[in-house]
């Protein structure tokens, strides 16, 4: 396959997919579901039990940047199978972890905060130090969100400085 995804993405789902689907007795199908404020070793002890006692559906804990993630995957004979065998699992899991499960997919903490305020008609405003002004790129850097981000400040200045300035002067 070429190496510019535009160019592989749909070759390997038009070709190479269908061609391997037909190879298989079953299919696998994966759904992340993405947890915010509970870090990897935390959330897997949270659901302990439930990852030991599957064996299809599988849940496999994963840890990233800012957020922890579990992949449940089921083999199955067909997608449909395999979503309904992922769908009672799913639903645990997230009674479990209640609302530090802030989405399903392929998206991330940016994106989904920018669309809710977006389908919530609010608004965000900013004031960074430390951080350079990385909070205000990454909700810009989500499509649309130019509608409601308001301001940003990014001063590298100490805590007390801003809040003097912003307050008092």
């Amino acid at each position: 396959l070429p190496g510019p995804p535009k160019e592989t993405i749909p070759m390997f789902l038009n070709q190479v997919k269908p061609y391997l689907a037909e190879k298989q007795e079953y299919t696998f199908i994966s759904r992340i579901l993405r947890v915010a404020n509970v870090g990897e070793s935390a959330m897997a002890a949270q659901v302990k039990d439930i990852m030991d006692a599957q064996t299809n559906p599988t849940i496999a804990p994963y840890a990233k940047d800012g957020e922890a993630i579990l992949r449940i995957t089921a083999k199955a004979k067909d997608e449909a199978e395999a979503n309904a065998m992922i769908e009672p699992v799913a639903v645990k899991l997230k009674e479990r972890l209640g609302d530090a499960v802030y989405a399903e997919g392929e998206t991330d903490m940016q994106t989904v905060v920018a669309e809710m305020l977006i389908e919530k008609k609010l608004t965000i405003a900013t004031a960074e130090s430390c951080t350079g002004g990385l909070v205000s790129k990454m909700i810009t850097d989500v499509s649309g969100a130019s509608s409601v981000f308001g301001y940003g400040v990014t001063a590298w200045l100490s805590c007390k400085n801003i809040v003097d300035i912003i307050f008092f002067k």
